[in-house]
């Protein structure tokens, strides 16, 4: 009798150990079902991260190449259906256009020249994402979200002009076409500390023709005063007329067959008056004084956190220049001495004395290099003229060189330098 109790013991044992495995391995189960699926929904929500990263930075490309807010909407709806969420596309739940304050970090919607855009990627509801091992636990599915708010940096850009006279007419209407489509490319979306000035340089002179201004208030300006002044940009003013039926200046000529250039019968200039002097005896292309005019003018708006660039188009090699002296401290008139013109327009910079064509490359890459060095500005360069090989050592930064023969294709370069302006993923 004693040994058929232990005997039935035993059985109830290893019945209950039998329950027991059974009751743990569906805890185990469970437990691996969690794990598998916890993993999943991270998985989920990086994707869903990466689709609305993609789809704002997609769509502030959009916007920036063609300021179109409903374009750059397409764009972004095209982004996030394009790309799945967990197997399936994700739904664009939301998405803004505004102005990014990189100051307050704070977004404000607008569609008034707007620099920033803000999306909302989710799969929720009827849409939410299925579990895969999750069910045998009672878990169906879950919901995914995620935000992402892509702006431009703060741009502070100087575009920095060669106007010697080697430049044609038409050549510098393709240059003036070139600077006013990348103006309406950077006013369709700009942010609120973006900003952009232009200098020109020829000779021993480099001047400021436009400070850096903000591009809301060139955007925003009834008068257009800024568009105007550079829609008028030209080489360096000369006295003369234009020649009939043409648009080339032709230099008057008196009594004694001297030419006047800017002589003082014409003190606001002659063919060109709004544009800064230039004399006979200050020839020379002096790429390095441009460069100088754009770090001064970076100097005073300076800002840390802003992405300086500058862009230096010329048309042709440097030339060295040897003149000690120039006519705007003597000047005559026959045998007459003349009070020179004094520019007052423009703030300019002078750098007299005698400089080589290598003295203007190795300045002109030096400059560059100490720009980005101390200030971060990256540096494009420009040529359809020439292919020299300091225009290639100067770009820094992102900047880059580009070169053609034609003066047509500066509107597409210059275009595709504007677009080229980076962005950040702010949030």
């Amino acid at each position: 009798m004693h040994t058929q109790r232990l005997h039935g013991a035993r059985r109830e044992r290893r019945g209950n150990y039998a329950i027991i495995i059974a009751l743990m391995t569906t805890v185990l189960m469970a437990f691996g079902a969690l794990a598998v699926d916890i993993t999943y929904m991270r998985l989920v929500q990086a994707q869903a991260q990466n689709v609305v990263d993609a789809a704002t930075q997609a769509a502030l490309m959009e916007l920036r190449g063609t300021g179109s807010v409903p374009q750059a909407r397409r764009v972004a709806q095209l982004i996030a259906y394009k790309n799945n969420v967990g197997g399936q596309p994700a739904t664009l739940a939301e998405i803004d256009f505004g102005v990014w304050n990189p100051d307050r970090q704070t977004f404000s919607r607008t569609n008034n020249g707007p620099n920033a855009v803000r999306a909302k990627v989710e799969r929720r509801g009827a849409d939410a994402v299925n579990f895969w091992l999750a069910p045998v636990i009672g878990f169906e599915n879950f919901a995914v979200s995620a935000e992402a708010i892509s702006a431009s940096r703060p741009l502070h850009l100087v575009l920095s002009i060669d106007a010697t006279g080697s430049w044609r007419q038409r050549d510098f209407d393709d240059a003036r076409a070139a600077v006013l489509e990348l103006a309406e490319l950077l006013t369709n979306s700009h942010g609120p500390q973006d900003m952009v000035g232009m200098n020109v340089f020829s000779g021993p002179y480099a001047y400021e023709f436009t400070p850096l201004t903000l591009i809301a208030d060139i955007a925003n300006d009834p008068n257009q005063r800024v568009l105007d002044q550079w829609n008028e940009l030209n080489v360096m003013s000369r006295a003369g007329i234009a020649q009939r039926g043409g648009s080339e200046c032709r230099l008057h000529y008196n009594y004694y067959g001297y030419y006047y250039r800017n002589y003082f019968i014409w003190p606001d200039g002659g063919c060109y008056p709004t544009m800064p002097r230039e004399y006979a005896s200050e020839p020379g292309t002096d790429q390095s004084l441009g460069l100088e005019m754009s770090a001064r003018m970076f100097a005073k708006e300076e800002n840390p956190s802003a992405f300086g660039a500058q862009i230096l188009l010329t048309d042709g090699y440097p030339n060295g220049y040897g003149t000690k002296d120039s006519q705007r401290k003597k000047m005559y008139y026959g045998r007459t001495k003349v009070k020179a013109h004094k520019e007052k327009r423009y703030e300019s910079l002078v750098r007299g004395g005698r400089r080589s064509a290598n003295n203007v490359r190795r300045r002109s890459v030096r400059l560059s290099e100490e720009m980005w060095e101390e200030s971060r500005v990256h540096t494009y360069t420009v040529s359809f003229v020439a292919d020299d090989w300091f225009l290639e050592d100067m770009p820094q930064g992102q900047g880059y060189y580009t070169v053609t023969n034609s003066s047509s294709a500066l509107i597409p370069m210059f275009q595709a330098i504007g677009r080229s302006l980076p962005m950040a993923l702010v949030q």
